[in-house]
């Protein structure tokens, strides 16, 4: 065990027990997204591969999505427990989880040209927060894919209301209306866009179009949940 472990354990998100952030036991319980359950990023209908069905593709629209696991029980506690109750440490943890599944290895296969980028939080919110978990989990996945980051690339240019707080999925859309730009001289053409969670896409949504409109060619979503 190693010497911080002694001095701050590490609970299990799902039943408290002491030695890690999710205990053996809780891990049957986590639920990854098989290749017949990828859904299509804009209307959310099943697609293969997670790619943006033809008839959904728009000029500023999400190319594809990449999701890890479903997200109820062990991995929605895990990541609360990464926004909301600073265990930072706990999102590369979900994200060398996912790497035990070779079907989620074999999705990076074809993305070996793109760079990624992670959501950014508004500055206010990263001070009170003191990290981004989206840019944790680019760190942590650019660890295991080989991929590298395109840091300092988008600013949210809008302090909102945080989308757990929006009820319908009309006001998530609506919250999340050009809270982006792009900052970076440069950009890559092609671009992995991580966040930690992806429900209605409304974040991810705005994002991809603050990229494309700034030259960015191709747009692929990842989150650890779904």
């Amino acid at each position: 065990m190693h010497f911080l472990d002694i001095i701050f354990p590490k609970f299990c998100v799902g039943c408290g027990t002491i030695g890690s952030y999710i205990c053996f036991a809780c891990r049957r319980k986590i639920a990854p997204i098989l290749p017949s359950e990828t859904r299509c990023p804009m209307c959310g209908k099943q697609a293969f591969g997670g790619t943006t069905h033809p008839y959904c593709k728009t000029k500023y629209s999400v190319d594809g999505l990449v999701s890890f696991f479903h997200y109820f029980g062990p991995i929605k506690k895990a990541i609360k427990a990464g926004k909301y109750r600073y265990v930072s440490h706990i999102i590369s943890f979900c994200v060398a989880e996912s790497w035990k599944y070779p079907h989620l290895q074999a999705a990076f296969e074809d993305l070996q040209s793109y760079r990624i980028v992670a959501i950014p939080l508004h500055p206010k919110r990263l001070r009170e927060r003191g990290y981004n978990q989206a840019e944790l989990f680019a760190n942590s996945l650019a660890v295991c894919t080989g991929l590298s980051v395109h840091a300092n690339t988008l600013q949210r240019i809008k302090h909102l209301p945080p989308q757990v707080d929006m009820n319908t999925r009309v006001e998530r859309l609506t919250n999340m209306q050009d809270a982006f730009c792009v900052t970076s001289k440069t950009v890559p053409q092609q671009v992995l866009l991580v966040d930690d969670v992806f429900t209605t896409g409304a974040t991810m949504r705005d994002a991809c179009r603050a990229l494309k409109s700034a030259g960015v060619k191709r747009v692929i979503g990842c989150s650890i949940a779904r």
